[in-house]
């Protein structure tokens, strides 16, 4: 459906609304001023709110005991950044709160260090301008002979709307694969930088299937990134059998999809703990050294350098870096980063893995 994206670039003209009191509509404010790319999420359950008592400007955020986890940076004009973040830090030390912010964009990133933040990178994500990505050239042949290899197995790619006629059986294969591939590589799911399929209330986001005789064997969906006229690619899932090929199928025909409803950047996401492309040495070596260490040998838990290979393959125009912008990084701060993400602490998750070795046995 069309008019799941097009509110996008109709919302970016920024005209400045006159109110009487500042917005505490966190879906509107998004459409005005969300830049960060995973700003849309937001509107996740999981997500608490501070407004601006004097500017339409809103903080989410993951509260762990006395820890406050911020999604990005504030939603709100940019030149009002500085003054908002003073507001929630005074905020943050009247209630006895500590804020940590997790993938931080760079252009947030300057002012958090004016008040005293540090920051550590933690990851790149690529992104492609849809008016000059291709299938042509030699250096997308591989990409190009898989896709190709899916269609001639029958595979065929369409847009799905949630809230449209006869969507609910589909739906139901969704949840279906979504829960199998969790399963699958025993993993919890991921929360805070990932939404769910918000099926019910599809809002802004945009959904893409795979399908191969009538049955759904993959499919992603994007969510709106507004002050960009972008998307970001938020869950990407498929079942077992699907054919060689589907997801390189599926992706660069929602790509063309995408610039065909006037969408002009799509981003695939932050691969965490990756340096490959902007180098940033002012930040602390040993924590440095730590991200290298987990990059280069936590594939057993989390698949770093292979989701790093698969999206590299398709070529971005270009990759910008995430950060962890934090006054302090104890037990209590990295407790709640875990919470946020996960669910659970860095000693429940261990615990739970031994478990499952246990069970193994």
């Amino acid at each position: 459906m069309v008019g799941n994206v097009l509110p996008i670039s109709k919302t970016l003209d920024h005209t400045h609304r006159i109110t009487t009191k500042p917005c505490t509509d966190v879906a509107n404010l998004l459409k005005s001023y969300g830049f960060n790319t995973t700003s849309y999420l937001a509107l996740e359950k999981d997500k608490e709110h501070y407004f601006s008592p004097t500017h339409d400007a809103c903080i989410s955020y993951v509260r762990y005991h006395k820890v406050s986890v911020v999604a990005g940076e504030p939603v709100c004009k940019p030149e009002l950044m500085s003054e908002v973040l003073d507001e929630y830090l005074s905020h943050c030390q009247n209630h006895q709160e500590y804020p940590i912010f997790f993938e931080v964009s760079a252009s947030a990133l300057t002012q958090l260090k004016k008040k005293g933040f540090h920051f550590l990178k933690t990851g790149e994500e690529p992104f492609f301008d849809l008016r000059q990505f291709s299938l042509k050239g030699n250096r997308m042949a591989n990409v190009r002979s898989s896709a190709k290899t899916a269609m001639h197995k029958g595979v065929q790619i369409r847009q799905f709307r949630p809230l449209g006629p006869g969507a609910e059986a589909v739906a139901e294969q969704l949840k279906d694969i979504d829960q199998r591939w969790l399963h699958r590589r025993g993993m919890e799911r991921l929360k805070f930088t990932l939404g769910s399929l918000s099926l019910e209330n599809p809002g802004d986001r945009v959904y893409f299937l795979a399908e191969r005789e009538g049955e759904v064997v993959a499919f992603v969906t994007y969510a709106p990134i507004y002050m960009r006229k972008g998307v970001y690619l938020d869950l990407m899932r498929r079942c077992d059998h699907a054919p060689t090929g589907t997801m390189d199928l599926l992706l660069t025909t929602s790509f063309r999809l995408l610039q065909e409803m006037g969408i002009e950047i799509v981003t695939m996401g932050m691969v965490p703990f990756i340096s490959e492309h902007n180098s940033d040495g002012s930040q602390n070596v040993y924590l440095t050294k730590l991200l290298q260490w987990l990059y280069q040998y936590g594939e057993q838990f989390y698949p770093f350098s292979s989701l790093y290979k698969f999206k590299a393959k398709f070529h971005p125009h270009w990759w910008e870096s995430k950060y962890l912008a934090y006054q302090n990084l104890g037990i209590p701060e990295i407790n709640a980063l875990a919470f946020a993400l996960m669910g659970k602490t860095p000693l429940q998750i261990a615990r739970a893995q031994i478990s499952n070795l246990k069970a193994k046995i």
